[in-house]
């Protein structure tokens, strides 16, 4: 952390407290294969350059990864844009911006 020690002591004296929480959420989300969560942090794992480890970012549909979209969830992105155009429901701005973007090409898929 580049903030300073008292920040830092403070955040790693609680993550043993929030990380399985963390992973627990993710799981739910993402499936529990932890390789195709958006952000995987065994990639910023460096105690060389900590402060500026970087992972690539997702690029993923999160309706596919969680289950969570449809009527009755489990509905996929390549059949949703059949119904609910990519530029009226999920582009930048819109109700449900970040839930398609592969499919539909945005964020960090574009």
């Amino acid at each position: 952390m580049n903030k300073g020690m008292g920040p830092m002591n403070q955040l790693s004296g609680s993550m043993s407290y929030y990380v399985p929480i963390g992973d627990a959420n993710f799981a739910r989300w993402f499936g529990s294969d932890n390789s195709k969560w958006p952000f995987n942090t065994e990639c910023c794992d460096n105690d060389v350059d900590f402060k500026m480890a970087s992972c690539n970012p997702w690029c993923g549909n999160r309706c596919d990864a969680t289950g969570e979209c449809g009527q009755s969830g489990g509905a996929m992105c390549a059949d949703l844009v059949k119904q609910y155009a990519c530029a009226d429901y999920y582009a930048p701005g819109k109700q449900y911006a970040g839930w398609c973007d592969k499919e539909c090409g945005y964020g960090v898929c574009a």
